[in-house]
């Protein structure tokens, strides 16, 4: 199947399962439809596994071919070798997997976290669909978590369905086998572990080593660290163990790698390569680019953008949810790459903050997939990102009309209990 021809089926499918499920939140919030919490959580949790297991059978990973890195990466690992020590198009021989890796002049991008998953998994088999089946473990992990943290707070489980039901999970975790899951599953479980009422010293040095395990997956989540321990201000104490635990962790899941053979040198360099020479589907840095003619500039710049959204969430005291929220849905507005499946981290959160903006985010954004046409050319066109951004901009207005007037249209806490 083209590309073209799978767009045309993949686009309408989106549309028609985004609406479908935005129905569903709107009957919620009327309270057209009640169950008890242990009957909404088996079938939230039902459909979620037959779901995923029906899209692993019966797909092949065709909007991203990223999974065969990870595959190479894991059996690489496994082997005993460092998946940083050499690129694929260097090795002596090439065989199906390697031949598949995308940009194989470079070694790999993805971090120790990722790294040890993808060995356990590749131990127990390099097909596609078994390791799309490890990687789907840690997204319906990331189910059950939401799952805890709305029923602990009083909300209807049903709100998880915002991501366990959501096209865009299905389809970069399922159908396509992307990593973020890994590490948006270690953020979740450290900000349940933080967000307790009861000090624990225990549950914040789980916190710390989960938070640096998800940083050791993304390191862009690492300013997040001025957020917990901003929420944990009033018991320094346990900021403190939470610190030392995530040092600990950072150590043990960075230092085998750098003991091995060219330790972790091309890691950097591949990364300095992601960050100054690409770009797709940005917004205020590509506009900022175009304005400014400097790509430093436009990296500074955003960085400093993020940084003030931060920064004023924890002045205005906002809380620990929103402030991540805000953080994670900022930086891929601030971003120079902008994949479908980065939307993933904020979306995990979008049932306990919800927003207008990223809910339309999570429909446009798969737009960007326009390129796969054009490969040769991989950036989209000017139509693509008005289209992509346009709404996510009057989202965002309403969302901030809504909150100035205190009486947010698309509240949480609308939905019964019940």
């Amino acid at each position: 199947m083209g590309y073209g021809t799978l767009l045309r089926w993949y686009w309408p499918a989106f549309l028609i399962t985004w609406v479908c499920l935005g129905f569903l939140i709107l009957a919620l919030q009327m309270r057209s439809y009640r169950r008890t919490t242990s009957q909404n959580v088996i079938l939230i949790l039902t459909i979620s596994v037959i779901c995923r297991v029906f899209i692993i059978c019966f797909t092949s990973p065709m909007l991203s071919d990223d999974i065969w890195r990870y595959i190479h990466d894991g059996r690489t690992l496994a082997a005993g070798a460092s998946p940083y020590q050499h690129a694929p198009a260097e090795l002596a021989v090439q065989d199906r997997i390697t031949r598949q890796v995308n940009h194989p002049e470079l070694v790999t991008i993805y971090q120790p976290t990722s790294q040890w998953i993808f060995a356990a998994i590749t131990m127990v088999s390099t097909n596609d669909k078994m390791f799309r089946l490890g990687l789907c473990l840690f997204d319906l992990a990331i189910v059950g978590l939401i799952l805890v943290g709305l029923v602990r707070t009083g909300l209807s489980p049903w709100w998880a369905v915002l991501y366990a039901w959501h096209p865009l999970v299905l389809s970069e975790v399922a159908g396509s086998g992307h990593q973020d899951v890994i590490g948006i599953a270690m953020l979740l479980a450290c900000l349940l572990l933080a967000d307790r009422d009861e000090p624990s010293a225990v549950r914040w040095m789980l916190a710390g080593a989960a938070f640096a395990m998800a940083v050791a997956v993304k390191p862009i989540v690492f300013p997040l660290a001025l957020v917990l321990a901003w929420h944990g201000r009033k018991e320094l104490r346990l900021v403190a163990i939470a610190i030392t635990s995530a040092a600990v962790m950072g150590i043990a899941l960075y230092l085998p790698f750098l003991m091995m053979p060219r330790g972790l040198s091309r890691l950097w360099e591949t990364s300095q390569t992601f960050v100054e020479n690409w770009a797709f589907n940005s917004s205020l840095h590509g506009i900022i680019w175009s304005l400014t003619g400097s790509a430093q500039l436009a990296r500074w710049a955003a960085a400093g953008v993020l940084l003030s959204i931060l920064l004023i969430c924890m002045w205005r005291k906002v809380g620990l949810w929103p402030t991540c929220m805000a953080y994670l849905f900022g930086s891929l507005l601030c971003s120079s790459t902008v994949y479908p499946w980065y939307l993933l981290w904020a979306l995990a959160l979008l049932p306990w903050c919800p927003s207008i903006g990223l809910w339309m985010f999570s429909l446009t954004v798969v737009l960007g997939y326009e390129v796969l046409g054009h490969p040769q050319v991989w950036r989209v066109p000017l139509w693509v990102s008005v289209a992509v951004y346009v709404p996510v901009v009057v989202g965002l207005i309403i969302d901030f009309r809504n909150r100035e007037r205190d009486s947010p249209k698309w509240d949480a806490n609308l939905i019964s209990k019940n």
